[in-house]
């Protein structure tokens, strides 16, 4: 029993471990995985947790759950998918175990007093539930891109001029399934410091899609000339404000001057339950080295304090419409969706169960 308990105990440490060291290693190397190649890693160690280690009942594995979770935030405070997926599992628990609890499906009780419970109940057949909703959970983040893509032909005309900024994976894809049934021209911002605009337009003009490559400057000018504008993000903040790469909120600005349209393509799993405050800019934004926007070579600047932000903050009033992988929202029905994304006990991770 007790070699058994120890086994348990070196499994649950040694993925913690190795999860901890690959996202320490990815910040430490500047490398950035996708959303949805943390989203899988994350969500694998979770279930790996579910199925090998040693939980008498739902309470306990919530807490074994919560542990770990915490560990990971640690690592990186802004990287909020790691957190995301986390929450979405503990959701996951708690609501299997009210259906197992309850004997039938909980969907229409979550809400009333009496369903709620301790967790304490152990159940059989709790963890085969857990685990059937965890694959699903992981099929919607396989097939989230395909979902967000379907919406294209529904939200582009042709002939229309679409401007996007930097590089982003899913609006790429879905700039692509656009061209296969409307004639497009797109527009990208180039997205300094880090110019990764360049790598975006050569890949949109590989896909035989009209592309001009323009400067960060040139935003306000050619945003007369625009349709549509569309924005990839790193995270969906709970008032519906995007945490977006450093640029986009210049982009927001011109867009609703010239009353030009924002959509944001992003799958649910970036919605997060936090919000931006001054208190928790540690957990929301990252500085990176000053020497990607000023060559120290030219002048020696001792009293200046230069600071390169990763994120700009884009608040909800500029943000029209999201292209979630659920369907096409705004801004004002995110808090619905978190409601069904996660439990409120799990909006803060730091807390106990």
């Amino acid at each position: 029993m007790a070699v058994a308990l120890q086994k348990q105990v070196s499994l649950r440490d040694n993925m913690l471990a190795n999860l901890e060291a690959t996202l320490s290693a990815n910040v430490k190397s500047g490398r950035q995985n996708t959303s949805q190649e943390t989203a899988k890693l994350v969500l694998r160690s979770l279930t790996a947790i579910v199925k090998d280690k040693e939980w008498k009942n739902a309470q306990d594995l919530l807490r074994i759950l919560r542990d770990f979770g915490k560990r990971l935030i640690e690592v990186d405070p802004t990287e909020t998918v790691v957190g995301n997926v986390v929450r979405r599992v503990l959701k996951i628990v708690r609501d299997d175990y009210l259906r197992v609890h309850l004997g039938h499906s909980a969907d229409q009780k979550l809400l009333l007093p009496h369903a709620v419970d301790d967790y304490a109940t152990a159940y059989v057949d709790l963890k085969d539930h857990v685990l059937e909703s965890i694959d699903e959970f992981e099929q919607e983040i396989d097939y989230a891109l395909d979902n967000i893509t379907q919406q294209a032909d529904r939200l582009i005309n042709d002939g229309e001029v679409i401007l996007t900024y930097g590089k982003s994976r899913t609006v790429e894809a879905f700039l692509k399934a656009a061209k296969e049934t409307r004639s497009i021209t797109v527009v990208v911002v180039e997205g300094a410091p880090k110019y990764d605009g360049h790598e975006m337009a050569r890949n949109l003009g590989n896909a035989n899609i009209a592309t001009t490559l323009v400067h960060d400057s040139a935003v306000f000018a050619i945003m007369g000339r625009v349709h549509k504008v569309i924005l990839g993000t790193h995270s969906v903040m709970a008032d519906g404000g995007l945490k977006a790469y450093s640029g986009a909120y210049s982009v927001a600005c011109a867009a609703k001057h010239y009353s030009v349209p924002l959509l944001v393509c992003t799958p649910v799993y970036k919605l997060t339950p936090q919000f931006v405050t001054s208190e928790d800019q540690v957990g929301f934004n990252k500085l990176e080295s000053p020497q990607e926007i000023y060559d120290f070579a030219d002048g020696d600047f001792d009293e200046a304090e230069i600071l390169n932000p990763t994120y700009d903050y884009v608040p909800p009033d500029l943000v029209p419409l999201f292209i979630f992988n659920v369907g096409g929202n705004s801004p004002s029905y995110v808090y619905r969706l978190l409601s069904e994304l996660y439990h409120p006990d799990d909006y803060d991770l730091k807390g106990d169960v």
